[in-house]
């Protein structure tokens, strides 16, 4: 048999072939480009700092956010990356970082952008726990029995500077803090996204 009535008794299985090579390249290349995407871990909680100030030693809790590059590449975090939204009702919000304990030189400021390498974590210390409390409240509002509901459908999001997002657990632990706090007027800057309660 020569080649040419081979290519003629088999051409579909010749043109199956091509076909499962084309679909082969087109997976791998798939699985190339998801490799490089951007894939990120966020936590938060309560965490409390030790450290010597103008007044003496202090012990403060501060909101503290972790963040892991799950990637294959380097992430660019911007300095509006955290973002509150509470899912009755629409609403949301950013919290705006600030250096909300000026006389503490024991905790590190950031220089945003911060890059965090592939396969590294990066913490943020982003404000007083009493502070961020009252700014939860105001922004969640009601009396207890609502706090408590809307609580449980608060979230809490961390964005990338090219603008992935990833769903950071809140706590039960702080999710209780948030609840026992009584209610007080919040002195940290907020930028709504929308105007809708």
């Amino acid at each position: 048999m020569t080649i040419e009535e081979f290519a003629k008794s088999y051409q579909y299985t010749i043109l199956m072939f091509g076909v499962l090579g084309t679909l082969g390249a087109v997976v791998v290349s798939l699985l190339a480009n998801r490799a490089n995407r951007t894939k990120i871990k966020a936590s938060v909680d309560i965490g409390i700092l030790f450290g010597k100030c103008a007044r003496g030693y202090r012990k403060h809790r501060y909101l503290m956010i972790v963040i892991t590059n799950l990637g294959q590449l380097p992430v660019s975090i911007p300095e509006d990356f955290f973002e509150m939204c509470l899912l009755l009702g629409r609403k949301r919000m950013w919290l705006v970082t600030a250096d909300e304990n000026p006389e503490a030189d024991y905790i590190p400021r950031a220089e945003y952008p911060v890059d965090i390498q592939p396969r590294k974590s990066a913490r943020f210390i982003l404000c007083r726990s009493d502070r961020f409390a009252g700014m939860c409240l105001d922004f969640i509002g009601g009396n207890r029995f609502i706090r408590w509901v809307r609580l449980h459908h608060l979230r809490i999001y961390v964005k990338t500077a090219d603008g992935i997002r990833a769903k950071a657990r809140l706590p039960r632990a702080l999710r209780s803090y948030l609840l026992h706090q009584p209610r007080r007027p919040s002195t940290l800057e907020l930028a709504p996204l929308n105007a809708s309660a």
